[in-house]
């Protein structure tokens, strides 16, 4: 196996998947190859970076790479389960901080704060199950969006069929249609409903008001059809400015500015 230099945990899950099965005269040919860049003592801020443009965005405690790196080059080898506990301590204890290049530090302490910051929303955003059902000052609030997972805010766009009279599901179906027909969106991409025109918006006040949740946590976008078997809607971003939506059966959806 050849794997991307990763932190030391995700090495030691990436080795353990070349030992799964145990085959008789096996373990005499196994190698894991790590791709990374030269290790040196005093690696600049942009030393994995500019390795691995995209990876450090997902591994963005780059101190810790560094220390796997330095770990895994000294030892050459090591031994499942017994160096388990000596590898992920010396990345990952409460004295690797120390071990770390002071250009790669700042880094990670900043993402260690991040990390701290998240914990702190998730603390706030989480009910106790202990209190039941008694209405708390803590308790989420009727329109509040609750997000229960870590990332970028998604709007969830449900995508309609506008023939100029009626507005239908994009995906017609004996149940469910508007479940089928709505895709999560970047927030920064489609957050709002578009100022539709009088005939348009009376359409659309009475295809929300037929929904089961009638369109509470969702933006609708009608869809109209335009050349190439494409169609084309409208919604607002995440700045409230106005954005060209275009859906394809083969591509899928796009979203670009309007210009106006």
């Amino acid at each position: 196996m050849v794997s991307d230099l990763a932190p030391m945990d995700l090495m030691i899950q990436r080795a353990g998947r070349i030992h799964r099965h145990d085959r008789e005269g096996r373990d005499s040919c196994i190698r894991l190859g790590i791709l990374a860049p030269k290790l040196i003592e005093a690696p600049d801020r942009d030393w994995y970076s500019d390795f691995f443009s995209k990876a450090a965005y997902v591994y963005p405690s780059h101190g810790q790479l560094w220390l796997t790196a330095k770990e895994l080059t000294k030892r050459g080898k090591f031994k499942m389960p017994d160096d388990a506990r000596d590898l992920i301590e010396y990345v990952f204890g409460s004295d690797s901080r120390t071990e770390i290049p002071e250009t790669l530090r700042d880094r990670d302490d900043q993402v260690e704060a991040e990390n701290k910051d998240v914990i702190s929303i998730a603390q706030l955003n989480s009910l106790d199950i202990d209190d039941g059902y008694e209405i708390k000052r803590s308790q989420w609030q009727g329109e509040a969006i609750t997000p229960t997972r870590l990332g970028e805010l998604t709007t969830t766009v449900r995508l309609a069929r506008w023939n100029g009279k009626n507005i239908t599901p994009w995906c017609e179906a004996d149940k469910f249609s508007w479940q089928f027909s709505q895709v999560s969106i970047d927030q920064r991409k489609i957050k709002s409903q578009d100022e539709f025109s009088s005939l348009l918006k009376a359409a659309v006040d009475k295809t929300l008001e037929s929904m089961h949740d009638k369109g509470k946590w969702s933006v609708l976008v009608p869809l109209s059809p335009i050349n190439g078997g494409e169609w084309q809607g409208y919604a607002k971003n995440g700045e409230g400015k106005r954005v060209k939506v275009i859906y394809n059966n083969l591509t899928g959806i796009r979203v670009s500015y309007e210009l106006l």
